[in-house]
């Protein structure tokens, strides 16, 4: 999502949010008709190294709590794709302030 905000017009899909689900969410419909790509990494993974390939992106922005299976995967899919992938890890769900 933090794309969305900064370049929408590179990107190439969503692993899975729906869109559906916010129908009055003010955006354009070249971003809601997105494809959802899949998971890449995790126990949720749906999108496999072929699928990856076939989007021919030039980087994989991932989000999340990352444990060190979640690094190791990331680390396998760019060994062997050659795809740049940032990792941006936070706590998931996120912790609510205390100020």
């Amino acid at each position: 999502m933090l794309l969305l905000a900064a370049a929408p017009e590179k990107l190439l899909g969503f692993s899975s949010f729906d869109f559906a689900l916010f129908p009055d969410a003010p955006l354009p419909d070249s971003i809601v008709r997105l494809p959802k790509t899949g998971r890449l990494a995790g126990r949720a993974s749906t999108l496999s190294l072929e699928g990856l390939l076939a989007l021919e992106p030039d980087l994989v922005v991932d989000c999340g709590s990352a444990d060190d299976t979640w690094i190791s995967q990331a680390r396998r899919v760019h060994a062997r794709s050659h795809i740049p992938w940032v990792l941006i890890t936070a706590p998931w769900p996120p912790r609510r302030s205390s100020c």
